[in-house]
């Protein structure tokens, strides 16, 4: 869909489109048609993160559909324009989203992780821990921003234009 689009370098960028078939050969050029990115996929639909664009400028999106013994059809191609803006300062912590901890899943310690405990006539039951499930979830302070949900630093705003 035509327009503007922002995007931090952890964020990838979505295309979709509509084909009959499958087997598609996707690339990213550079100005100069160089390839920077290419992947040959089944889906119609693909992720391309944003940290391949090292520069801003203008590219190229090609998409070819495999047929008969898998040659490839003429390809489309679409032009598009990148731009990258430097930025310093605060900004939300990329490993926590901003909420200064991660939950993870740990083995319980009360049944071993294995869900149930052994009760005193030799029968097992569910152990009331973790509810069967073997794990418990507990919550650590993130160690990239230290508990404050944000960093300090520079980081790159992606700007793209179709």
């Amino acid at each position: 869909k035509k327009g503007t689009y922002k995007f931090l370098d952890n964020q990838y960028l979505h295309l979709s489109w509509s084909a009959s078939g499958s087997n598609f050969r996707i690339s990213i050029l550079s100005k100069n048609k160089k390839n920077i990115w290419k992947r040959c996929i089944s889906k119609k639909e693909v992720y391309i993160p944003v940290l391949v664009f090292e520069r801003s400028g203008s590219y190229l999106f090609k998409i070819s559909q495999a047929y008969n013994n898998l040659k490839f059809s003429d390809p489309s191609i679409f032009k598009f324009k990148v731009k990258i803006i430097k930025k310093q300062g605060q900004r939300l912590c990329p490993k926590c989203s901003g909420k200064g901890y991660e939950d993870r899943k740990v083995p319980c310690k009360n049944c071993n992780g294995t869900g149930k405990i052994l009760t005193d006539d030799n029968t097992y039951q569910i152990c009331p821990f973790c509810k069967g499930k073997g794990y418990i979830i507990e919550r650590f302070t993130c160690d990239m921003c230290k508990g404050l949900g944000i960093i300090e630093g520079g980081w790159r705003e992606v700007i793209i234009t179709f």
